[in-house]
């Protein structure tokens, strides 16, 4: 009885073996400059996600930090109450996350872009260019906690044995252009690292503003008092109808019995998303005074298609008439804007000299 409670004299038992190992938590670093002003941000997958908090649940000054939300196209005013959890719940779960490591991750890289210069003036309605995101979703199927998408602060993911997880990756942009970015992430102890490559395109639905595109008849420059008829000026960016003669059926031109006061243009979606696009004149007039006519006033292209746009001059009255064909497109705060320019006149023929004195003639001569 004394050996069975280790009080004999051959002492305790000696317990079976253990092997045990020592695993270095691995020290905390600091993210790349590009990860805090970059294009990609990583975010919580739901709202327990545990990198939402820092590894001690609080930060320098003792106070918990409250997650940084991106809103999905939303208004965001209950943000503030997505992703929270209690001080037990946090340091329970850090206790866990210290027993074991995980694979790191970091961004680095440097993006490049193109951007474009806004307009000064915004014509028609007010109009702002929208946010896109890019969350390997579709925004309409993701459910509303989804639309809440809180930055995460700390880059440590643990990954069962013959398992998977699931990281999201957010791309947001507040220029135009393409940025490029290299994700790495680190396995603890090997440090070996895994490369992905990620590029995003931030753009505007818009169409070609190329003249050579757009317009079929063009001309360089235009010689002193030389009457141009039906050509886009390319030194004054002006397309210029020339001299039409006053009095003629609208009705008539739109049918084509007029082929000099009608001219189609190519509108061509360029961009990669469907643009729609509405069409007006810069000087609004009643259409008994107006000088310049479209049709159709809307159009929707889908991505790389063309379509007609016909644009017809009819003057009321004698004289130079100018005006600018205006485009808005929808989610593009930049409109585009082309002149257009055309001469009424009156066919008139004058005779020098009026009079003609053949004098004294012979008769049957």
């Amino acid at each position: 009885v004394l050996d069975g409670m280790g009080q004999g004299p051959h002492g305790p038992p000696v317990p079976r073996p253990f092997e045990f190992s020592v695993v270095p938590f691995p020290e905390p670093r600091t993210n790349p400059p590009c990860a805090e002003y970059g294009q990609y941000f990583f975010v919580a997958t739901h709202e327990n996600d545990p990198n939402l908090y820092p590894e001690d649940g609080k930060s320098k000054d003792g106070k918990t930090p409250e997650p940084t939300y991106i809103a999905d196209d939303g208004d965001g005013k209950d943000a503030g109450g997505k992703g929270r959890r209690s001080r037990g719940d946090r340091e329970s779960m850090t206790a866990k996350r210290k027993t074991s490591g995980g694979p790191s991750g970091s961004t680095e890289g440097k993006s490049t872009a193109r951007v474009t210069t806004k307009a000064a003036s915004r014509f028609g309605g007010k109009q702002s260019p929208t946010h896109h995101s890019s969350d390997g979703q579709d925004a309409t199927s993701e459910s509303s906690l989804e639309k809440l998408l809180p930055r995460i602060v700390r880059f440590r993911w643990i990954i069962p044995a013959n398992g998977e997880i699931r990281v999201r990756l957010r791309f947001i942009s507040g220029e135009v252009g393409q940025f490029d970015q290299t994700i790495s992430f680190e396995i603890v102890g090997t440090k070996r690292n895994y490369k992905i490559f990620c590029r995003g395109v931030c753009t505007f639905p818009s169409i070609s503003r190329e003249p050579r595109t757009v317009f079929p008849n063009r001309q360089k420059t235009r010689k002193p008092n030389e009457i141009v008829h039906k050509k886009f000026i390319l030194s004054t960016e002006q397309y210029d109808f020339g001299p039409l003669v006053l009095g003629k059926d609208i009705n008539k031109i739109r049918t084509g019995n007029y082929p000099n006061n009608i001219e189609s243009l190519i509108i061509d979606n360029t961009s990669p998303m469907d643009v729609e696009a509405l069409f007006c004149f810069l000087n609004e007039v009643e259409p008994a005074k107006a000088a310049f006519f479209l049709e159709p006033s809307e159009m929707h292209l889908k991505s790389g298609e063309s379509k007609t746009l016909k644009i017809m001059a009819n003057p009321p009255r004698e004289g130079h008439f100018e005006d600018s064909l205006v485009c808005c497109i929808k989610e593009n705060p930049e409109p585009i804007v082309y002149k257009l320019c055309c001469d009424g006149c009156t066919p008139e023929l004058q005779i020098e000299p009026t009079s003609f004195d053949f004098g004294q003639v012979l008769l049957y001569r």
